[in-house]
Order: C-alpha cells, then structure tokens, then sequence
C-alpha cells in the first residue's frame, strides 16, 4: 500500500480540510457570479447548462477533499474523537451563524449603513454575502469529511463499499454505528489530538461502553433536535440504535464477524423502504388534485 504522509490531526478532519473545501467551492461560484457581469459572457441565472456546473464544481471540491484526507485505518478511539467532534463543530457553527445572521440584520438596519456611499454599502453587503455564503459550505465540507470517516470505519468493520452505499441515506447510520460502539483491540490513537480538554473528554468516553452509549445518544438526539427543530426526528435513530443493541446483545462475543449475516440486510431494506416512502411521498405532492402545491401556485398566478 502507498505510503500516507498526510498529517492526522483531529483539526485536518474537522477544520483544515472542509475550510479548504469551503475556499475551494466559494471562489469557483464567485468567478461564475464575476462572469455574469461581462455583457459578452451570456450565463443565465439558472439553466441546466449552469446546473451542471454547480454539479461540476461540487464533484471536484468534494474529489480534492477526500484526496486530501489521511487514507489510514480509523480504530475506534480515533472514531469517536472525529464523530463527537463533528458534531460539536457543527453546533458551534450553527450558533455562530445566528450571532453573524443577528449582526447581519442590525448593521443593515442601522442608521449608519444608510449613511455609507452606495459604493461602500455595496462592497459591505457583498462582503456579508460572501461570508453567509462560506458557513454552510463549511458544515457540508466537515459533514464530507465526516461521512468519508465513517466510510473508512465501516469498511474495517467489514462491510463492503456496495452494501454502505445501499445504506445511504436512511440506515448509513446503522453502518458505522457499530464503529461506534464495539470498542477494538487497538490501545494507540492514531489521531493527533492537541486539545488537552478535548483528549481527556475523548479517554472519558471511550473508557466503558456506557460512557460511549450515552454520549453517542446525546449528541445525536441533540444535533437532530437542533438541525431540524423537531422531536419527531428523535424517534427513528433511536429505533435504529434499539435494532442494534438487540442484535448485539444477541450476536455475543463476535457482532463483527456477524454483521453481514444479517444486521447490514436489514439496514439495507429498511433504507430502501424509507426511500420508496419517500418517492411516494414526492408523487403524491406534485400529482395531488390541481398539481399539488406548485399547481396551486401556478393556478393562483
């Protein structure tokens, strides 16, 4: 195997490497939106033509992310510092975010920005733009990384690429759950963590499966909750998370050697209703009575 010289710091995970993602996405869409402006360069504001290259433009950012990342073994310390640090990060952000969207909406409010040259105002608004824009490009560079983590956890866990994308969306949890919570044979971390709290928070949870079972379900519930602003939300991991336990506690010693005997088929079929549900739900929308609610909308216009 090649060599990686790459360095596996927690902050390459969870910083570095979507920063750059963001930087990378931002200045193509940038240099898009500058060619607009040229009366010679004709680039509607959305054709298919452009949608392509939005395609175009995501597909090499996210190529140039997972290229960039460490191709080494992740164990399972080394996977709960990058998942529980995901998350927290993404909280961060978030909260970070409403305190800039806050700001945002008072500076433009104010009386001193109506005062400011249209020059001026101009180059400040899109100065905000750009860094509202950069934020949720940074949360889907880290939810990359993070996502190619769990990749690589459940492929030592011994699934194959097929069966976790077969997973993918619904039960992708189901796959790298186990990653989780199966603690490994492996005492070393990998992983350079720097942060002196955040390495003793990481030996506290990785200490007894019950200190990992909780924190795990916390940050999951919590960062469900927050994302999405309702409980409902709660219920499915949590039904996942019980299909685990009940087929761990009832697949003792070795859950590993039987994840593929069955556990990864019913995440694979549970994954695959939920998507035919949700097919079915789309159909009904846009064939309801008067086209649903874009009928409506076109109707009413």
């Amino acid at each position: 195997m090649k060599k990686d010289n790459k360095r596996n710091t927690l902050k390459t995970w969870l910083f570095t490497k979507p920063f750059q993602f963001a930087l990378r996405m931002l200045i193509l869409i940038v240099i898009t939106w500058i060619a607009r402006l040229f009366p010679t360069i004709n680039i509607p504001l959305f054709n298919y033509g452009t949608l392509a290259v939005a395609i175009g433009i995501f597909a090499w950012a996210t190529y140039k992310l997972i290229k960039s990342l460490p191709f080494k073994e992740v164990s399972q310390k080394d996977f709960v510092a990058l998942t529980n640090g995901y998350r927290i990060t993404i909280l961060a952000t978030l909260f970070v975010s409403f305190g800039y969207n806050v700001l945002t909406e008072y500076s433009f409010s104010s009386l001193w920005f109506s005062t400011m040259s249209p020059l001026t105002s101009r180059i400040l608004v899109a100065f905000f733009g750009i860094i509202q824009s950069f934020i949720p490009m940074f949360i889907l560079g880290a939810a990359l990384s993070s996502m190619y983590a769990k990749y690589r956890r459940a492929r030592i866990m011994g699934l194959s690429p097929w069966q976790i994308i077969l997973t993918m969306p619904y039960s992708f949890i189901m796959s790298w759950m186990p990653g989780y919570l199966i603690p490994d044979n492996t005492t070393k971390s990998k992983i350079q963590i720097k942060s002196n709290w955040y390495s003793r928070f990481n030996k506290w949870t990785t200490a007894n499966s019950i200190n990992t079972t909780f924190v795990f379900l916390f940050l999951i519930l919590l960062s469900n909750l927050l994302l999405t602003r309702h409980t409902g939300t709660l219920l499915f991991p949590l039904v996942l998370f019980l299909i685990f336990s009940l087929w761990n506690s009832t697949s003792k010693p070795d859950f590993k050697s039987n994840m593929n005997r069955g556990y990864t088929w019913i995440a694979i079929v549970i994954n695959i209703i939920m998507v035919a549900l949700t097919i079915y739900a789309i159909y009904q929308i846009f064939n309801a009575p008067h086209g649903g609610i874009i009928g409506d909308v076109v109707t009413k216009g």
